[in-house]
């Protein structure tokens, strides 16, 4: 297998351990079910990876059915709030993320992608969708005083990340446009988040992933509109194994970390 192919399976495999621990934690009140189903399924996918039975990979998409049906089971009584339908958003990144994973697996070329390109969609929707905007809806239900902000970013960000994903190898005014209001409202909304707690570990969390995500944008708009980046590095794509690895390795996991890790947080 080529360097960036398991560059991408072994990114990929690391959003789908940490997502629904996420999805687990702040959303469906740790349930057992779904914390047996994530250890079955991931353990079907890691199979069906590691012995190229790549239809084995369908399991994700229906552990992440599961997920938003405990979900609306738990929130249906509360479906008129736009606050409430903003926490369903990382759940239908969960979807989008895995429809693209089994569609590049088996190389069914979804909206023309190559196994490459339906990779990098995934692991948009895993980490920015699922995980990043999982932590945006979840501080949208406990930071009651800015409850409005999370919700809002929330939504923009449903937006704004399905412009970079079609835009990836198709309409590039649309990766464009999707990338220059991610470069804001990741970073915002870190530091938002920074500046409101008052737990030093999460303050120290929150810190070290707005650094690296300050520096991981930078990266993204300097090869979006200058390309001075080396195309390749390590014979990896250098936005994959640069600006991916912080932001799927720095940048999400220790935004998360600091909102779980944070005492200040009204659980």
């Amino acid at each position: 297998m080529e360097s960036e192919l398991i560059y991408l399976y072994s990114a990929l495999i690391g959003s789908m351990v940490l997502a629904p621990i996420l999805t687990g934690n702040f959303f469906l009140k740790r349930s057992s079910l779904y914390r047996y189903a994530h250890s079955f399924s991931l353990l079907t996918v890691l199979i069906g990876i590691f012995y190229d039975l790549n239809f084995l990979l369908i399991i994700w998409p229906i552990f992440n059915f599961l997920g938003v049906f405990l979900h609306l089971k738990g929130e249906i009584r509360n479906l008129k709030s736009l606050q409430t339908i903003a926490t369903f958003i990382p759940f239908i990144f969960s979807l989008i993320g895995s429809a693209w994973l089994v569609a590049g697996a088996n190389d069914l070329f979804l909206l023309g992608y190559n196994k490459h390109w339906s990779f990098y969609a995934s692991l948009h929707s895993h980490f920015l969708g699922w995980i990043y905007l999982g932590c945006l809806a979840y501080l949208s239900k406990v930071k009651t005083s800015q409850e409005s902000y999370y919700t809002f970013g929330c939504y923009l960000s449903f937006i704004l990340f399905l412009m970079v994903a079609l835009g990836i190898d198709g309409i590039p005014y649309i990766k464009g446009a999707g990338v220059i209001g991610l470069s804001a409202l990741v970073p915002f909304f870190i530091l938002l988040h920074f500046l409101s707690t008052s737990c030093k570990l999460s303050k120290v969390l929150s810190f070290l992933s707005l650094s690296a995500v300050v520096y991981s944008m930078f990266l993204a708009l300097q090869n979006e509109f200058w390309a001075v980046t080396p195309e390749y590095f390590l014979g990896v794509r250098s936005m994959v194994s640069i600006h991916g690895m912080l932001n799927g390795f720095i940048v999400i996991p220790l935004f998360y970390f600091a909102i779980r890790l944070d005492g200040s947080v009204k659980k």
